[in-house]
């Protein structure tokens, strides 16, 4: 099964260029242990411009929790999936705190998209997303040899970034394994090819 690699760039995530057609991708929402990251970084976005707008203009304005640098799903319905973004400073402490407590709640919800550029048709188009819907997984949990322990797959950067200068952002690596429950990724390969993979398994609580 094809896995799902995306490399982003943070810089057109953020500026939204016009001269520039380099994959970017947003975090748009994101929960994690029951604490919902604040959407304050404010972007540019070709895929949030109509239709009918402009294909040159970058006029419409979102809000976001986070600007995505990677991803990677090896294409599983049960497979993780790797992320990494950069976030702002109170995210940041958000994530940092709860990953230094004992976690009781490992729930992660996440919507996000990966944005590539379609040279036929001119323009942006999302190459992997969740259909502007929360997808539900928990934190991966990986074993350590070395201590006998087992982790939780979340690192956040101490220190800014110096790929954007202003506002301060800070990187986040998360790994999450999807929910008992039956989720998608809508994937696309230019404007016009589009596909959809199950991600999750849905639990049969039924009797016999």
């Amino acid at each position: 099964m094809a896995a799902e690699v995306h490399n982003l760039s943070v810089l057109q995530g953020f500026n939204a260029a016009k001269d520039d057609q380099s994959p970017y991708g947003h975090m748009t929402k994101m929960i994690v242990g029951k604490k919902t990251l604040e959407q304050n970084i404010e972007v540019p976005d070709f895929c949030g411009i109509d239709g009918g707008s402009d294909a040159g203009s970058v006029e419409k304005i979102s809000k976001t929790a986070g600007i995505l640098e990677s991803v990677y799903y090896s294409g599983g319905y049960a497979d993780p999936i790797e992320i990494s973004f950069y976030t702002s400073y109170e995210n940041r402490t958000i994530l940092d705190l709860l990953r230094k407590r004992d976690m009781e709640c490992t729930d992660v919800d996440f919507e996000l998209f990966c944005a590539r550029y379609d040279p036929v048709a001119g323009k942006y188009f999302k190459a992997m997303h969740t259909n502007a819907n929360y997808n539900k997984g928990e934190i991966k949990k990986v074993y350590n040899g070395s201590s006998d322990t087992t982790e939780l797959a979340i690192d956040v950067a101490q220190e800014s970034t110096d790929i954007i200068q202003t506002p301060e952002l800070f990187r986040v690596c998360i790994e999450i394994s999807p929910k008992p429950t039956a989720q998608q990724f809508h994937l696309a390969v230019s404007e016009s090819a589009k596909y959809v993979k199950p991600w999750g398994v849905k639990t049969d609580t039924g009797g016999s």
